[in-house]
């Protein structure tokens, strides 16, 4: 029965985004999901990397939005909208809306429970929002990982094997947790360098985050 259950949940949760794929392929010219990241600025202060992320590190609670794409093996590529609601490194709430506002899915993070919602399906509960997108959507991104690389930081969750900066201290490479991540550009928003653009790619996954905009909290 539990097995029939979950089956019919991804089943109903792939449909919703089997439907944003293809649907982006045919309706290019009529709102689809943008993948193009804002302009980069090219005006920066130069810092050392020690400076960029002890300015980095107490920001931790934020809104943005965007919109990613994730190919894993032998899936349908996914291609959505996001707003991601961080209220501190614990507590977040992310969206993923799919094509033309069809369906979304809400990822919410609070007393150390993740809930899943929407898909047309009755909310879900696990430790941890990494279980519920590989139980749900056959893939998963580390959330609690990527509130640090989304600022352009290294997670302290895992030693970082390799580290490349640019000229102005931003962090544009980074091998960790498996994972290979290159940042694309950065926009300066008040006196913090934020990222645009990451892609994260590991064997079994390869993954593009546009950050067209970041709300940062006070």
């Amino acid at each position: 029965m539990y097995k029939k259950q979950a089956l019919r949940r991804l089943t109903a949760i792939g449909v919703l985004f089997v439907q944003l794929s293809l649907g982006c392929l045919f309706l290019l010219l009529g709102g689809c999901v943008s993948l193009r990241p804002p302009a980069a600025d090219n005006h920066f202060a130069v810092r050392s990397p020690a400076e960029r992320q002890a300015q980095l590190m107490p920001l931790t609670a934020w809104t943005m939005e965007g919109a990613f794409s994730v190919q894993a093996p032998h899936q349908t590529p996914v291609i959505a909208s996001y707003r991601w609601q961080q209220q501190d490194l614990a507590n977040y709430r992310i969206t993923l809306s799919a094509l033309l506002n069809l369906g979304q899915l809400t990822f919410i993070s609070k007393g150390g429970q993740v809930t899943l919602t929407g898909g047309n399906q009755r909310p879900v509960s696990a430790s941890n929002a990494e279980s519920l997108m590989q139980q749900n959507l056959g893939w998963s991104i580390p959330v609690s990982q990527l509130a640090y690389w989304v600022r352009g930081l290294p997670s302290p969750d895992s030693p970082a094997v390799s580290q490349q900066f640019d000229s102005y201290g931003h962090l544009i490479a980074l091998r960790q947790a498996g994972t290979q991540l290159r940042w694309g550009s950065y926009h300066r928003y008040g006196t913090i360098d934020l990222p645009t653009v990451l892609w994260l790619t590991r064997p079994d996954l390869a993954a593009k985050l546009v950050i067209k905009n970041w709300h940062i909290a006070n």
